[in-house]
């Protein structure tokens, strides 16, 4: 990520082209279009070196987005009050809040902005504001893009590997964003390295704080802190347990609001910290139904943050799989062996999680290019779910032959003679 170019380029619209007052009026409501009043109550202003820098503007603008045009009038007012120069470093900032969401999978960016995809379909006007978000993102330079797509699939990869009681996949990803700015050709990168993956561990988290509140359950950082110790006491490098340790004992005090703070985390064991807390938290029964449920949501965002990081048009990624393939693919894996219910609805946990097993599977093959290793394999995976909810893969019973068979019906009596009796 470059930030000075990408600061560059939007302070040349800004002074050189006079487009301050412009942006001002459209980008707050295209971020308000993507983040709802819940979602940036969760947010904290960037920090800022600038003398005379108003902190905490950009994230007023976005509120007033969703609130009275007086207050918008009053937003825009200040901005005009400020000079070229912090016109442009809070047009920035603008920009990297609405870059952030959009990098995020378009599932949980519809949930920050409170909208249902595939129910109520976009306006004319909300559509002319996702194209003017997506212009935004285009504006941004590569290196930007691809960085921040990046370290938000590494963050998931890392809360996955907790989930997995994978060690050895756990460092690599530790390595990997520790060395990721050395690769050849990369920009400089004037940041702390972990600190945005960190950052989208730290949301993760406070995500699923969210959510089972919605679903009606507390839970308490002591809890966390507890199950996510230890996670990191088991999985974590040994170098980065003690500091990561020490980073959720701040937390440990059970207080009444369900957050983490962002407290000295942007290093790797900040990292190791919030993506274990994030990983005890995806597993909890109020926040998603089963653990392969967890693993499907995670797998799901790494792949479009992935392909987001390279640009892919939307159109061209799949990040989705259907009920009905994977069925489908379930039957042909083994015929009517698994004979789970049609509809979601109606499926047990252990049902929830063959199909999100097969979904998994079906993301990273194609049901046509999976060889027999890998159905000998998944089919290992689905029998291990049977077995573990205590039950075992069995065809379902024919319905009884009863051709040729006549029921006797029983002889009536008369109505007059029932009368005498």
């Amino acid at each position: 990520m470059h930030h000075d170019q990408a600061h560059a380029r939007i302070t040349r619209l800004v002074t050189e082209q006079g487009a301050g007052a412009a942006l001002w009026r459209m980008w707050p409501h295209v971020a308000a279009s993507i983040m709802s009043p819940e979602y940036l109550r969760h947010l904290e202003p960037f920090p800022s070196l600038t003398p005379g820098y108003p902190v905490g503007l950009p994230l007023r603008a976005v509120e007033a987005a969703h609130g009275t045009t007086r207050q918008l009038k009053r937003l825009h007012a200040e901005f005009a009050e400020h000079n070229p120069d912090i016109q442009a470093e809070a047009s920035f900032e603008l920009a990297m809040m609405i870059s952030a969401v959009r990098a995020q999978p378009a599932r949980k960016a519809a949930r920050q902005a409170e909208r249902a995809v595939g129910n109520s379909p976009w306006g004319l006007e909300q559509e002319v504001l996702r194209s003017a978000a997506e212009d935004v993102e285009a504006e941004l330079p590569a290196e930007l893009v691809e960085r921040t797509g990046r370290m938000h699939a590494l963050s998931r990869r890392a809360v996955l590997a907790f989930i997995d009681g994978d060690a050895p996949a756990l460092a690599a990803v530790l390595k990997r964003i520790a060395t990721w700015d050395d690769d050849p050709g990369r920009p400089h990168y004037p940041m702390p390295r972990f600190q945005f993956a960190f950052r989208q561990a730290l949301a993760l988290a406070n995500t699923y704080f969210y959510l089972a509140e919605t679903h009606g359950t507390h839970i308490s950082n002591r809890a966390v802190v507890t199950g996510a110790g230890e996670l990191i006491q088991r999985h974590a490098p040994a170098e980065h347990r003690t500091a990561a340790h020490k980073l959720l004992a701040a937390m440990n005090a059970d207080r009444s609001e369900a957050e983490f703070d962002p407290t000295n985390g942007d290093g790797a064991p900040g990292l190791v910290a919030f993506t274990a807390a994030a990983a005890w938290l995806a597993t909890h029964p109020k926040v998603h139904r089963s653990r392969e449920t967890a693993r499907l949501s995670l797998i799901q965002e790494i792949r479009e943050s992935e392909a987001k990081a390279l640009r892919t048009p939307d159109r061209e990624m799949i990040t989705e799989v259907s009920d009905q393939d994977a069925l489908a693919f379930l039957h042909e894996l083994d015929g009517e062996a698994y004979p789970l219910p049609r509809d979601a609805a109606e499926r047990a946990v252990w049902e929830a999680d063959i199909i999100a097993v097969v979904k998994q599977h079906l993301l990273e093959t194609p049901a046509d290019a999976t060889t027999l290793e890998q159905k000998t394999a998944l089919h290992e995976r689905v029998t291990a779910i049977l077995r573990a909810a205590g039950g075992t893969p069995r065809r379902t019973p024919p319905p009884a032959d009863r051709t040729g068979v006549v029921r006797a019906q029983p002889k009536r009596t008369s109505k007059r003679k029932r009368k005498g009796k």
